[in-house]
């Protein structure tokens, strides 16, 4: 009669899948998270690094945020929101579409979209009425004192000429 091998034997007896097995799930597991990840980033936050100091002082350069790509798709933006967006070719460059006059803002931005992603604070929604004087931002004719232009030296910090926002426009 033959012996049954313990338990412990039977344990130790390689059926070719222990290793096989072990580096299959391994895959899977990094196939899943890898999906996973680019599926969050592509369709429900994705994360962005602040570039330049013109959200100082909410945001400091090199800062991360995590931004939400679900919202937008059933809701404007409000005034304060912070938002980031491929702005018109030539915007990160101040080329403008059609010629300008010196000291004024481009009337009208060039028609291709810019590769550089801008990270902006919502300062003007559709029916306000915007100007700048000294520095300051005045909407719908009344001081806003979250919002400032700096610095002072700036062509268009001194844009008296009132800007309108029609709908689905916002600044």
């Amino acid at each position: 009669m033959a012996a049954k091998p313990s338990p412990a034997a039977r344990g130790s007896k390689s059926n070719g899948k222990d290793g096989k097995g072990s580096l299959v799930e391994l895959v899977v597991i990094v196939v899943v998270a890898l999906g996973l990840a680019l599926g969050i980033q592509a369709f429900i936050v994705k994360p962005f690094r602040i570039p330049s100091e013109s959200m100082e002082p909410t945001l400091d350069v090199g800062q991360r945020v995590l931004v939400d790509r679900v919202s937008p798709h059933f809701t404007d933006p409000s005034r304060g929101d912070i938002v980031v967006f491929k702005p018109p070719k030539g915007a990160d460059e101040d080329v403008c579409g059609v010629t300008q006059k010196p000291g004024q803002p481009c009337p009208a931005p060039t028609k291709s979209k810019s590769s550089q992603n801008f990270i902006k604070r919502v300062v003007g929604v559709p029916g306000d009425t915007l100007s700048v004087h000294r520095g300051q931002v005045y909407i719908n004719g009344k001081l806003n004192d979250p919002f400032k232009v700096a610095p002072l030296d700036c062509e268009t910090c001194e844009e008296r000429t009132r800007s309108r926002f029609r709908r689905g426009t916002f600044l």
